[in-house]
């Protein structure tokens, strides 16, 4: 008789801003969510990690900082 099972080593990303408290919570939900949806599935390993932004994307959190695009140069800091 031939046993097929899968193991599931998954990387989600969550807001820097939640807890690690609210980043394992999330992290318990999708291993379970894994679980009871594939029934070939024997364990699932979730590494909760920091979204990584871009500069681009930190730079827009400042409440002066802009940007203008210029279609030949890209983006222009102000």
């Amino acid at each position: 008789m031939k046993c097929h099972y899968v193991i599931v080593d998954v990387k989600i990303s969550l807001d820097d801003n939640i807890t690690v408290e609210e980043g394992r919570r999330i992290g318990k939900h999708v291993k379970k969510a894994l679980l009871e949806n594939f029934s070939n599935m024997q364990n699932v390993f979730v590494h909760v990690n920091p979204y990584a932004r871009t500069l681009e994307d930190d730079l827009q959190r400042i409440p002066f900082y802009k940007t203008e695009t210029n279609e030949h140069e890209g983006s222009i800091l102000h």
